[in-house]
């Protein structure tokens, strides 16, 4: 049975971490932009590119294949951040991602901390304590409308093990 699962948050929630472990426990490979922190330092624009053209795409490699992914950031990830910085997107192609996302029966995890203080991103110094707390929130209103099932995973505790058994726990109530 195919699984498609996309892990979302703002920055310092461990999303890679645990997309990583997950992966090696359900046996799927794991998918994560190389170009990701290259394209956000220089060329913003490109994150619109890529849900026009890139994301598009991906979603037909794995409806086509049937395979299972593990996606590290997706076009959730577009809605929440281009609201955030204030820079063009493209509604409607959030819009029928996420349709054509639900109707392959993907699920979203959204990992979360009630707290950032004390963090600030390296490459972004606008990503602090105050303003990733605001991305989160960004999240929890944008992912009210998705259609797909969604996992809040709070990650206060830094426990990959308990984490990953979190989202086991809930790809096996499906």
């Amino acid at each position: 049975m195919q699984k498609i699962i996309t892990f979302v948050g703002a920055d310092f929630t461990g999303k890679t971490h645990i997309s990583r472990a997950l992966g090696g426990v359900l046996n799927i490979p794991v998918y994560k932009a190389h170009d990701e922190h290259a394209l956000f330092t220089t060329s913003q624009e490109r994150f619109l590119m890529n849900l026009r053209y890139a994301d598009p795409a991906r979603l037909d490699i794995i409806k086509q294949t049937g395979t299972s992914v593990i996606l590290d950031r997706g076009y959730p990830c577009e809605a929440v951040y281009s609201q955030f910085y204030e820079r063009e997107t493209d509604e409607r192609m959030l819009e029928w991602l996420d349709e054509e996302y639900s109707k392959l029966g993907a699920v979203i995890i959204h990992c979360f901390r009630t707290s950032y203080d004390g963090i600030v991103d390296d490459l972004d110094p606008k990503l602090n304590g105050d303003n990733l707390m605001k991305i989160t929130n960004l999240y929890n209103k944008y992912l009210l409308t998705s259609r797909c099932r969604v996992l809040n995973l709070c990650v206060d505790k830094e426990d990959l093990t308990t984490d990953v058994t979190s989202v086991v726990r809930f790809m096996v109530r499906m």
